[in-house]
């Protein structure tokens, strides 16, 4: 794969020279490593469409090959809505084939993006990568958006999620960083139903972002064996059209009040 499209044929000075006049704006941190012909207003707009951020770009020229082609090594840091990633890959020159890309993003994400990393790795995908990064990294933010307010709204009847912060808010525990897939909710009552909010993102080998949520409930035997109109099976459907008619948190809200009442 060619990378003709993120970078130029100008000299290393005029690149550096580039990056010195606009590391204010776009880079916390650059080193001292020399960008062989970066094209740094791509990056820019890149940045400001993406969401993308960028803290260190260093590269490094590696042994000659024995076609004496020169092959520089690339190393990107950064983030998008709070999501950390690391990037590194080879650029072979003149032809500006890339090659050996490596990818590392937070391991609570990696079971979410596996297939598609694994493609980006096996295919020198590098603006692909950062194409469905920055869908899933939205995606994902929005997710921990949702949960930290209904962990706040709804204090009383967080019980548990598998990756929670271990800091009370107002007595509430809300949820953590990246890849948080869900919350449970239960009244403190013995015979309280759960009801499980669930939203995993789906990514294809692809880059294809899909996104799964639900609202499911559990019950005790107690509550299925007088739940007569089967009210909680029904429960993942009603969801659905909530989520329609009201959007997401007020869908879960609805029914968190319908279920719980007062002890919401």
């Amino acid at each position: 794969m060619s990378i003709s499209d993120i970078t130029g044929n100008e000299g290393t000075d005029a690149a550096g020279k580039a990056v010195e006049d606009s590391n204010r704006t776009l880079f916390t941190s650059m080193g001292t490593a020399k960008l062989s012909g970066l094209n740094i207003d791509m990056i820019r707009k890149q940045q400001n469409f993406t969401n993308i951020t960028f803290s260190t770009i260093q590269n490094h020229i590696l042994p000659a090959s024995e076609t004496g082609l020169i092959g520089r090594r690339y190393r990107i840091a950064g983030s998008c809505f709070q999501l950390q990633f690391n990037i590194q890959f080879t650029v072979h020159e003149p032809s500006l084939d890339l090659s050996d890309v490596e990818v590392v993003v937070p391991r609570s994400l990696e079971p979410e993006l596996s297939m598609f990393i694994s493609r980006v790795r096996r295919e020198s995908l590098l603006l692909p990568f950062f194409q469905t990064l920055s869908q899933y990294a939205q995606m994902d933010f929005d997710r921990r958006s949702l949960m930290d307010r209904l962990a706040k709204r709804f204090p009383k009847l967080i019980k548990s999620n598998h990756a929670l912060r271990k800091l009370p808010v107002d007595g509430a525990m809300l949820p953590g960083g990246p890849g948080v897939q869900s919350l449970t909710f239960r009244s403190d009552r013995s015979s309280s139903p759960e009801l499980v909010l669930q939203w995993t993102i789906e990514v294809t080998a692809h880059g294809t972002v899909v996104p799964r949520l639900g609202l499911l409930p559990r019950m005790p035997t107690k509550w299925r064996q007088t739940d007569n109109k089967a009210t909680l099976d029904a429960i993942p459907t009603q969801f659905i059209r909530l989520v329609q008619l009201k959007g997401t948190e007020a869908a879960v809200a609805t029914l968190l009040e319908c279920i719980y009442h007062s002890d919401a």
